[in-house]
């Protein structure tokens, strides 16, 4: 049997909740001169968190953000930077 063939290179980003899936893909190819097969994104609400002080309760929450799985061409040099960072928004 032939071996299967392999996936494409992906990528998953976090980015601005405003930005749609062209601006994402205009911007990897124009910034990093990468070609984009596809962009799918996922839209995430910020986490609430309750702090029970010794007087009062403190309400807050997170950020939210988008996460943006991206395909590239099968061609493209995409070089794995490990599992990354948080990023404050």
């Amino acid at each position: 049997l032939p071996p299967p063939p392999a996936a494409p290179p992906q990528a998953v980003f976090k980015v601005q909740p405003r930005m749609n899936k062209y601006e994402i893909k205009e911007y990897l190819l124009k910034i990093y001169g990468l070609r984009v097969k596809n962009v799918m994104t996922d839209n995430f609400l910020g986490k609430r968190k309750k702090i029970v002080g010794t007087r009062r309760m403190f309400y807050y929450k997170r950020p939210n953000f988008k996460r943006a799985i991206v395909t590239f061409e099968k061609d493209a040099e995409v070089y794995t930077a490990g599992k990354g960072r948080r990023s404050e928004e």
